[in-house]
């Protein structure tokens, strides 16, 4: 951004016969706050595929196992975080429910809360399945505070 003659003018990050890209400082500011799921890429390139590498992480059916937000403890008295959530198993062949591995580590379906210091908040969600398989995921959700 400048100042001049005619007011304040945003400076083109590049330009190409007759046309040019401004930055895009506001929606960078809104895409900072969602670190691990989003991406910004620049256009001033010939090759545009950098802006869709955010949509590969090697394994197609991968999802951010992250926790984004501060889960609610149920007994903060209590060492540990006692989060209040419910898991269900979703696959071609219908919906299992999923308690916590805590709770019954004998369990074919479960979830859990774990540290993880490459997350953000430094929590993960983890879970174990009966069955491997592409056609299947998981939906946790948890109170938050």
């Amino acid at each position: 951004v400048v100042f001049g003659a005619e007011g304040i003018e945003v400076v083109p990050a590049c330009r190409f016969e007759g046309a040019g890209a401004a930055p895009a400082n506001r929606i960078q500011a809104l895409l900072d706050q969602f670190p691990g799921r989003s991406n910004v890429t620049t256009i001033c390139q010939t090759n545009l595929s950098d802006g869709l590498s955010f949509f590969y992480w090697g394994d197609p059916h991968y999802s951010d196992p992250c926790i984004y937000s501060s889960l609610l403890d149920l007994e903060p008295a209590t060492p540990g975080l006692q989060p209040d959530c419910t898991g269900e198993l979703h696959s071609k062949t219908g919906v299992m429910a999923m308690t916590p591995c805590a709770e019954d580590p004998e369990a074919a379906a479960c979830w859990s809360i774990v540290d993880e210091h490459e997350c953000p908040l430094g929590l993960r969600f983890a879970y174990r399945a009966p069955w491997t398989s592409a056609q299947q995921h998981v939906i946790l959700q948890c109170l938050v505070e």
